[in-house]
């Protein structure tokens, strides 16, 4: 859709490949945001569950253990390898584990949880750290349902965007159509390159721009 199909400069060529690669690395981050995103979506329900039941049990791997089958599949499996890295008791080997964990996700959300268990684990059932995690579940909840609200509304405009170009084209067709010969001399023009460039640029920069606030705020 972006590439004209009429002979180009070589210039305009290396434009154009350089158009289509931003493209693809923005299909690929969103795809993996996406990812990100949906589960970060279910942590919600892990800091209750796990709260509410550290509360009652006051013991983080019994909360845990009682907690596995009410976990989604994809934070279940997790959740399986941050019970068996608590009970070896290996201060060195659970933050190993937990920095692994936090890695692959990157979200402070989890992060923060992994805090909590780990306080949870070495320091038992203390009142303090049951209000702590509390506390902090509450806090938590609120933020992450903030983030999936702006997350959701970045990307639709970011996928409105991505009409612009194919209207574009539609706009140059029409005109041609009901002009002649005139328009699409005019759109083969460097004149009418340089617009359909120029607006290619701004389109991606309001991408680059959502995706920044998005994980920015």
């Amino acid at each position: 859709t972006i590439v004209p199909s009429s002979s180009m400069l070589w210039y305009e060529l290396v434009y154009y490949l350089l158009i289509a690669g931003i493209m693809i690395a923005i299909i690929f981050y969103m795809f993996f945001a996406t990812v990100r995103s949906s589960f970060i979506g279910k942590l919600p329900d892990v800091y209750k569950i796990l709260n509410s039941r550290y509360i009652s049990q006051g013991n983080i791997l019994k909360a845990i253990d009682m907690s596995l089958d009410d976990f989604d599949k994809v934070i279940r499996k997790e959740m399986m390898k941050i019970y068996n890295i608590l009970k070896k008791n290996d201060m060195n080997e659970i933050n190993a584990a937990f920095k692994e964990i936090e890695k692959t996700y990157n979200t402070e959300y989890l992060t923060i949880l992994l805090s909590l268990i780990k306080q949870a684990h070495f320091k038992g059932g203390n009142d303090m750290i049951k209000e702590q995690f509390e506390t902090i579940t509450e806090e938590i909840l609120q933020e992450i349902e903030n983030q999936n609200d702006l997350s959701s509304a970045s990307r639709s405009y970011i996928i409105m965007s991505i009409f612009i170009p194919p209207i574009m084209k539609y706009i140059e067709s029409f005109n041609a159509s009901a002009i002649g010969e005139d328009a699409t001399a005019y759109y083969l023009s460097s004149g009418g390159k340089a617009i359909f460039m120029l607006t290619l640029v701004g389109m991606f920069a309001y991408m680059g721009l959502m995706l920044f606030l998005e994980r920015s705020v």
